[in-house]
């Protein structure tokens, strides 16, 4: 019964493993995709190389342990394995530490196209408004004037003095 639940456990954990590798190079995938820059690609590569040769000899360690062979395992994780964490950690740091300067750079892109946009708009907004009172004014002279004469023509026909012409 002890074994059924070890070597469940011990399936859980492959399963469990087996998932999260599955995640990080979808994930590495995904990245590449974006098309990072040269430098960024290089790091990438270089982290895929150092986590697969890291899985392996996670896997010889586990195979270590079930032979029994604890300390061989142990000599193993904090040797080479350590160095290969410590190089995959150090990786990311960069890789992060140079998104992230990207990042700045293409906020500063993004803020400086927003502010030409807003003056661009505030420009079309203050012509549209000039534009529109040209046509009131435009406007008020070729149809008021007109309304005015012909009423000043109706009020002298009104009050009787029909030698008006229009």
């Amino acid at each position: 019964m002890v074994e059924i639940a070890v070597l469940s456990t011990e399936e859980k954990l492959e399963k469990d493993i087996n998932d999260i590798q599955s995640i990080i190079n979808r994930l590495l995938e995904d990245i590449l995709k974006l098309d990072p820059n040269q430098d960024c690609r290089r790091k990438i590569e270089e982290y895929k190389f150092i986590l697969n040769e890291y899985r392996g000899a996670r896997e010889q360690e586990i195979a270590l342990i079930k032979q029994g062979k604890i300390e061989t395992a142990k000599q193993l994780s904090t040797g080479i394995q350590d160095e290969r964490f410590n190089k995959m950690r150090d990786i990311l740091i960069e890789l992060g530490i140079e998104v992230s300067k990207d990042a700045d750079q293409q906020l500063l892109i993004d803020m400086q196209n927003a502010r030409w946009m807003t003056w661009f708009f505030v420009i079309i907004g203050a012509s549209a408004f000039l534009l529109g009172i040209a046509m009131v004014y435009i406007l008020n002279k070729s149809i008021a004037k007109p309304l005015a004469l012909i009423s000043s023509v109706a009020s002298r026909i009104a009050s009787g003095d029909l030698t008006v012409t229009v």
